[in-house]
């Protein structure tokens, strides 16, 4: 099976969905100066923000990293008129993701209400409810945030709150496209010097950011990502990090990979 990634760093913003989903940002070298994935001085690694947009509203899905600012400007001006409605909605609360945030909010004049997360009620809000809120989560595979992320009626997102994350992380699901925003998973597809995709090893790069997987029970992070999955069936990954994986069967051989490395992991066997 040939799996169909997107190449990485192109000098305008790439086209993931025609007029709907666009892709900003640069790449990187991999050459251990990224501490989010695996030194292999031959291969880049594609560094993303993504822009959806349905008639004048837009919704960003990150910001970039500064470095990259010089080239996520002109390519989210060019999409995104200053003035239009735009939102952010901000996957991780790390540099890669908000770095860019207070250029973009001077940019389009965004209040504190369009600046957007996810997010999961805390047992510490309903003290008389807490025990019985902790354990129904027990039996919970997938939370679904369902309102105020939308881009209008026909323009439904949802958030996913994955089991598998390092710090508060959240996954929008653009349903009119079947695009799940992975944000710092699936990040293993990276380029060769020519342009062209390279497949890099699924588990240096999932070990590289979340290194405390070796050795801890990981069938609770398998069953949620499993959930995941067979509920949204997505068609397009797209993650921050490396290329944009697209159709079900290159999905489903990814979300196998993962789960094989996690029950490696679950052994003391995942590196």
């Amino acid at each position: 099976m040939t799996m169909r990634a997107d190449a990485p760093d192109a000098p305008q913003a790439r086209e993931i969905v025609p007029g709907k989903v666009y892709a900003l940002g640069g790449s990187v070298r991999l050459d251990g100066r990224v501490s989010w994935a695996p030194e292999a001085a031959d291969l880049g690694q594609a560094c993303r923000c993504y822009v959806l947009i349905e008639g004048d509203s837009a919704l960003l899905v990150d910001t970039g990293v500064p470095a990259h600012w010089p080239t996520i400007e002109p390519q989210l001006r060019a999409l995104v008129a200053p003035g239009t409605s735009a939102r952010v909605f901000l996957t991780r609360p790390e540099l890669d993701c908000v770095a860019n945030l207070p250029a973009i909010r001077d940019i389009y004049s965004l209040e504190d209400t369009d600046v957007l997360s996810g997010g999961a009620d805390s047992p510490f809000d309903f003290f008389n409810e807490a025990a019985a809120l902790s354990q129904a989560r027990q039996h919970s595979h997938v939370v679904l945030r369902t309102s105020g992320f939308d881009l209008g009626p026909d323009r439904k997102i949802r958030i996913v709150v994955p089991k598998l994350r390092f710090l508060p992380t959240y996954w929008p699901y653009d349903i009119a496209t079947r695009t799940l925003f992975t944000s710092d998973m699936f990040t293993h597809v990276c380029e060769a010097a020519d342009g062209s995709a390279v497949v890099d090893d699924f588990a240096s790069h999932l070990l590289c950011k979340f290194w405390w997987l070796d050795g801890a029970v990981t069938q609770p992070f398998i069953d949620d990502i499993r959930s995941i999955f067979d509920q949204l069936q997505p068609e397009i990954l797209a993650p921050n990090h490396g290329g944009v994986i697209r159709g079900r069967e290159a999905i489903e051989a990814q979300v196998r990979a993962l789960t094989d490395v996690l029950k490696a992991c679950a052994v003391g066997k995942g590196r």
